[in-house]
């Protein structure tokens, strides 16, 4: 009884470990090989990564179009927006339905980046810019001649 004990215990321990290791997340090394990164348990895990700070929907009448987002790194403080048509893809061909444009602004009144959607894609991204020591906005339009006006716009406000 007391080795098969000690076996179920082993067995079940390299199961921990095994899972363990595969959940740890892994990072790239200079020369491509993946290494993997472990934090003591009792350290606090940074929050860093993109979020979406602030968002807008490119509506008309009660009909969401798309969206528009004005994205937020925690870490380096640096932002982007993006626009995502929910009516079609662009159609260059149909005279440029579903397609669109955003832009993100700059407190200082600097248009940080823009980005056009392009044929056959759903949305695009501007470039980042460097937010810190200001506040950002992102605005949206996107082509729908069904719509009064032959468009919608949206901006997400300061952030």
């Amino acid at each position: 009884m007391g080795t098969r004990y000690k076996t179920l215990t082993m067995a079940s321990l390299c199961l921990v470990a095994t899972l363990f290791t595969a959940a740890m997340p892994s990072i790239a090394s200079a020369d491509g090989s993946s290494v993997t990164t472990t934090t003591s348990p009792s350290a606090t895990p940074l929050t860093c990564g993109w979020e979406v700070a602030r968002s807008a929907y490119l509506q008309s009448g009660g009909i969401n179009y798309g969206i528009v987002d004005l994205n937020y790194n925690t870490c380096d403080r640096y932002v982007y927006g993006s626009i995502g048509s929910y009516i079609s893809a662009c159609n260059t061909s149909n005279g440029n339905n579903g397609c669109g444009q955003s832009s993100t602004v700059r407190s200082d009144g600097t248009a940080t980046g823009t980005c056009n959607i392009q044929n056959g894609a759903y949305g695009c991204n501007t470039n980042t810019s460097n937010d810190a020591g200001y506040t950002s906005y992102a605005d949206g339009t996107l082509v729908d001649y069904s719509l009064p006006g032959g468009s919608v716009s949206a901006n997400t406000g300061w952030f």
